[in-house]
């Protein structure tokens, strides 16, 4: 159990909401109740019970917020109660927290400073009594906060890029407020930042100077279900887990998948995709039509619902990716797919990267409709193994899906597949034939940035996004695995094979940076190089916007540039971000 204060509540539930989000937990996240004892697949459970929060943890995930803990705020009093069992503890001055283990039971006594994961900046504040705060005030009422604890929970994304707290964080209900928001900080030139669910990878969401953070978590409707038409019109602050849960009884899914509780908005403003991309695209073709508001409050509609358009300059598409930094999105319209009625899913070994990636270009050159080809390096397999105590072979591993109505043809697609790994060397095929397997299967992909950190104590993760044409991935990934070789560092592999999109977790000590900034700069330099791009899907945010005259070349940032001084002259809209 997790006792915590009100103060805190707020921070963990962010860091349960992003981390591991899932049916159960969302339904026992509404329930009021006083005992729960934990099912199959059941991770935590949060409630509320006469104004105290608790968190009940199954054992598997007492030992991440063990390491949670120790990583961060190591001192000696936590050492100290850390080795205590006692029932009752009050906060001594300076004292952060304790963890205790009382029959059976793991318990974390946590202070109001607790769980910021990285060092945060804090910013000069606009005096209470000014202007443009009163007006805020007045408009959102308990809804505009400068409380601390929510600040720190709305002060950094998932990267390694450092934090800094916000002015205030402002909670919009309607596009009439999030316009109405635009106009005050256009008027008093005060920076705003949109906030979904703060999973970025590139400092996306962090603020750099005085700025609100506009919080779209309460904007979170399905407004217009159609479907014949396969579409649905929502708000920016769904997830596109509860999405799905939605869409499921329909039949129906949404296949972008990026982090663990993304949300549509965030996701759109990175331009994200996830491991479906490789059969479904990526957001960018799964989106119809927006609705955003500009710099000034302007509200405008980027289309309507059809299949195609050839009516004016394309404008759903200038904001997709656009990080917050040209308008806030309020709306979106996007496609959705039918759930496909079966499914294959195996894994196969392969002693060498290359031959892995030569069964992955072989497979797409075939013409094989892939549902998802994943691949994890044997560094990124012995992670997963500490992490999830599993006994995967660890070697490098293609993680295979195929899928659709007719399961006599996915068989033959599969063994089509088999084949090809056979030809390049691959090890035995193993199929993940029940439910429980199939999932096993998948959440080693998915919980590999959780893995990651196992392989090397007091690390944190600064993660890669490369991407290059499939038939230059394999000489990519052979001159990367020398670079961290002789650099000396630890960075496990994902990838999303059959894009070319693939990821290195650089484990990183945050006090020497030196030589995993420079694999993170040779690597992007050579992706570049191979005719690929800096960032396949997490976005520029601050980490790759120095790549971006070298990607696209000066003329066109320059013009990036003036899309960005004519839309937002007084550069309120997330500054910092993507250009100058």
């Amino acid at each position: 159990m997790i006792y915590i204060s009100s103060e805190v509540q707020e921070m963990i539930r962010n860091l349960i909401r992003r981390k591991h989000r899932n049916k159960q937990y969302r339904r026992f996240h509404r329930a009021t109740v006083s005992k729960f004892n934990f099912a199959s697949g059941a991770r935590y459970m949060m409630m509320v019970t006469a104004g105290a929060t608790m968190i009940y943890i199954s054992s598997e995930v007492q030992e991440m917020i063990r390491n949670l803990i120790r990583r961060k705020h190591r001192n000696k009093q936590y050492r100290r109660f850390h080795r205590a069992t006692v029932s009752k503890f009050n906060f001594a001055s300076g004292a952060r927290y304790m963890m205790m283990v009382t029959a059976g039971a793991t318990m974390i006594y946590i202070s109001s400073e607790v769980l910021s994961i990285k060092k945060v900046d804090a910013l000069s504040q606009v005096p209470e009594n000014s202007e443009f705060v009163t007006k805020m005030k007045v408009i959102f009422g308990d809804r505009y906060s400068e409380n601390n604890s929510i600040l720190k929970s709305h002060s950094e994304d998932f990267s390694y890029h450092k934090g800094c707290l916000p002015a205030a964080v402002v909670y919009p209900t309607s596009t009439e407020e999030v316009s109405t928001a635009l106009k005050l900080c256009n008027e008093y030139k005060v920076p705003i930042i949109a906030y979904g669910s703060g999973t970025s990878l590139e400092g996306h969401v962090i603020p750099h100077q005085y700025a609100i953070t506009l919080d779209m978590s309460k904007m979170s409707k399905i407004l217009d279900f159609n479907k014949k038409d396969l579409d649905i019109t929502v708000e920016p602050g769904i997830s596109y887990p509860d999405l799905n849960m939605f869409l499921e009884e329909h039949g129906l899914f949404f296949p972008m998948d990026p982090g663990p509780g993304a949300s549509i908005g965030g996701m759109l403003g990175t331009s994200c995709s996830g491991t479906n991309a490789v059969r479904y695209g990526t957001i960018k073709e799964n989106v119809i039509s927006l609705e955003v508001v500009l710099a000034d409050g302007t509200i405008i509609k980027t289309g309507g619902r059809p299949k195609k358009t050839s009516a004016g300059y394309d404008l759903t598409h200038l904001f997709v990716g656009s990080e917050g930094t040209l308008g806030i999105t309020t709306k979106a319209t996007i496609r959705l797919h039918k759930i496909p009625k079966e499914k294959i899913i195996a894994s196969c070994c392969f002693e060498s990267l290359n031959d892995a990636t030569n069964t992955v270009i072989q497979t797409m050159h075939d013409g094989i409709k892939i549902g998802k080809m994943e691949l994890l390096d044997d560094q990124m397999m012995r992670a997963v193994n500490i992490y999830e105590d599993s006994n995967f072979e660890e070697k490098h591993t293609l993680l295979i899906e195929v899928s659709g109505n007719n399961m006599d043809h996915l068989r033959d697609e599969m063994e089509g597949i088999r084949n090809i790994a056979n030809l390049n060397n691959g090890g035995i095929f193993q199929y993940a034939e029940t439910e429980e397997e199939q999932e096993e299967l998948w959440r080693a992909r998915k919980q590999s940035l959780w893995a990651a950190p196992s392989l090397k104590e007091n690390s944190q993760v600064m993660v890669t996004d490369a991407c290059v044409p499939l038939s230059n991935l394999g000489v990519c990934l052979e001159e990367t695995m020398q670079d961290i070789k002789n650099l000396g560092q630890i960075a496990p592999l994902v990838a999303h094979a059959g894009d070319g999109n693939f990821h290195l977790f650089i484990l990183v000590d945050p006090d020497n940076m030196e030589k995993s900034e420079e694999l993170n700069d040779r690597l992007v330099r050579r992706a570049i190089r191979l005719e690929g791009t800096c960032t396949g899907e997490h976005g520029v945010g601050v980490g790759k916007k120095k790549y971006l005259n070298l990607e696209l070349g000066d003329n066109s940032v320059e013009l990036m540039e003036k899309l960005k001084k004519s839309l937002d002259p007084n550069n309120i809209l997330n500054p910092g971000k993507i250009v100058n």
